[in-house]
């Protein structure tokens, strides 16, 4: 009987030796010699006994047990998705629950609002108060005569139709002299965003756009503190498709990152705009669409507005190499994200009012599996000159002008 040690054993030998015990017999050659030698608890094995093994064993064998081996790493690769759909099934089910929550509040408010208004108007308070709360009477209707004229209400309720005034009364001051401050926090996206949602707010909004090229998401918003200093409640921050390079790199947001943005939530009005889908790139866009759906998560856990761009634009909206946005496809989501704001503060005309009427906060476009590349094409005026911009260099845009500042103490 001659012994030799199992470390010197060819890789047939060991897989027949292993297959003999019924231990599984896949892997690299350590591997093997390590599960051997823990069988035999020894580091030496019989030669003469492996050769009668090698000669007596059948052929099927090996076959047998790789069919093994295929079907329990089938059956882990199984146990490990049923585990994932549970999570995203309790994941949908809470924000559901949370969204039919607050659904019932707002519905609950306004009924209560209409309540006391209507009521107020049967006392006849409102001629009172209407210098207090700075409304009038709008006289915007088919009749005529009355335009340009204040209307007495008392007449109006002596012919019992308080349910026409209350269509009738709007803010005569839709915007409020007080200048509110819009901040945009974006990456290459957010070039030329200032000046278009400056044509759609008007003059009593104080627009400013920091914007990082090829920066991910946490260097977009790493300094949103102090630049939101002294914001209240009648302004907006809006992180503005930033993300994307977090998606081409294949990295997951930081979660203090995040916990930092959410930090504005509190004393201001957050808004989180999706990243918008690269056109052409089916694999880079399930990355996009799983970041998309975090912030989705977070906007209904902190309450904040959350806008989906790719229920808004089209293939048709972005520039021929289907990353970027042309002219088209920013003015549409500026007009979009314009619109919204107004109807947060209730300052919409009709105009915005018909366009976000039908605003859905609370659906996420699906990502579309066969994508084609857009043929559109982006005007040189939509791109402002940053040359030499690193990761750490900033574009400050405001409404009429663009300036870039290196901001390496500052950031």
């Amino acid at each position: 009987m001659t012994k030799t040690k199992i470390s010197k054993l060819k890789v047939n030998d060991l897989k027949c030796s292993l297959n003999k015990m019924r231990i599984l017999s896949t892997g690299k050659k350590s591997e093997l010699v390590d599960r051997l030698k823990h069988a035999l608890n020894s580091s030496y094995v019989d030669i003469d006994s492996l050769s009668e093994d090698q000669r007596v064993k059948p052929a099927s064998t090996k076959k047998k047990y790789k069919y093994i081996d295929c079907l329990n790493q089938k059956l882990k690769f199984l146990e490990q998705k049923v585990l994932k759909l549970e999570k995203k099934l309790k994941n949908v089910l809470t924000v559901n629950k949370k969204c039919i929550q607050q659904n019932v509040k707002n519905a609950v408010k306004q009924e209560i609002g209409l309540k006391k208004y209507s009521s107020e108007l049967k006392h006849n308070i409102v001629t009172k108060k209407c210098k207090e709360i700075g409304y009038g009477i709008n006289t915007h209707t088919s009749d005529t005569s009355n335009q340009g004229k204040d209307i007495d209400t008392s007449s109006f309720l002596s012919k019992n139709t308080c349910n026409n005034i209350l269509n009738k009364i709007m803010p005569t001051n839709k915007i409020s002299n007080t200048r509110r401050n819009v901040l945009i926090l974006s990456d290459s996206h957010g070039r030329g965003c200032a000046e278009k949602m400056q044509e759609h707010l008007g003059n009593n909004f104080q627009i400013q756009c920091w914007f990082k090229p090829n920066s991910n998401f946490e260097k977009v918003t790493e300094s949103i503190i102090p630049l939101t200093n002294g914001f209240t409640k009648n302004d907006f921050v809006i992180i503005m498709m930033a993300g994307g390079n977090n998606a081409l790199k294949g990295n997951k947001i930081n979660k203090n990152s995040i916990e930092n943005v959410m930090k504005c939530s509190n004393f201001t009005n957050l808004f989180l705009v999706s990243i918008p889908i690269w056109q052409g790139r089916p694999v880079l866009n399930q990355l996009i669409y799983n970041l998309n759906l975090n912030f989705y998560h977070l906007s209904n856990e902190y309450s904040n507005v959350f806008i989906d761009v790719n229920d808004i634009i089209s293939p048709k909206d972005y520039v021929r190499h289907g990353l970027h946005l042309n002219v088209n496809g920013k003015e549409k989501i500026c007009k979009y994200v314009s619109g919204v704001i107004l109807q947060q503060l209730q300052l919409y005309d009709e105009k915005y009012y018909e366009q976000c009427k039908h605003i859905n906060y609370n659906n996420l476009k699906t990502i579309v599996p066969s994508l084609a590349t857009s043929n559109g094409k982006q005007s040189n005026d939509t791109y402002y000159k940053c040359n030499g911009l690193n990761n750490l260099s900033v574009c400050v845009e405001y409404a009429n002008n663009v300036s870039q500042t290196q901001l390496n103490n500052f950031f």
